[in-house]
């Protein structure tokens, strides 16, 4: 406990002295890190948007910044309270894809730099919680399940155990 509470307040202080320090975008990342561990999900995602200047790393905290948003969104269907409006949540949902998204298309340009993280891994979990998410409107959003999902089992064979809700959520948007 001790020594974790050193590490948090040497990484603080080091942001609040050295805001434009060359590793200031592992600091945010790690101090992240730590509250993700903690389940206190909006100020890891607050930490991880802090994320610049190193392309894999901004990706990596693209990606946590996913994990903790979907973990409020399971805590609230386990009725759990959030810190945050549901609507709000949301809303800060679809910009996060989008990030990710546009973030590890970057990241192709530099094979060497993709090499560094698992980058199908990501984009394959990153796709079913974009289905989530496209699916809190199923009725509009239907054409765009369907695209985000095909080949999905092809392209992401790794994320096999969500192969049986891709399938049962391929089925619900071919029936919209």
């Amino acid at each position: 406990d001790e020594t974790t509470k050193l590490y948090l307040g040497a990484t603080k202080d080091l942001l609040r002295r050295y805001p434009n320090h060359k590793a200031a975008f592992e600091a945010y990342f790690r101090l992240g890190e730590y509250e993700q561990s903690h389940e206190n999900y909006l100020v890891a995602a607050d930490y991880y948007q802090k994320v610049t200047g190193d392309l894999p790393f901004r990706v990596r905290a693209d990606y946590a910044v996913l994990q903790s948003y979907f973990s409020l969104v399971d805590a609230l269907e386990e009725k759990k309270p959030i810190g945050i409006s549901e609507n709000d949540l949301w809303k800060r949902i679809g910009p996060s894809l989008q990030s990710f998204w546009k973030n590890s298309a970057a990241l192709d340009q530099n094979p060497a730099q993709a090499q560094q993280m698992p980058l199908r891994e990501y984009r394959g979990r990153v796709t079913f919680l974009n289905t989530i998410f496209l699916a809190k409107n199923m009725d509009a959003n239907a054409g765009a399940i369907l695209t985000l999902l095909q080949d999905f089992e092809k392209k992401y064979p790794e994320q096999e155990k969500a192969f049986e809700s891709v399938a049962r959520t391929r089925l619900i948007a071919l029936q919209k």
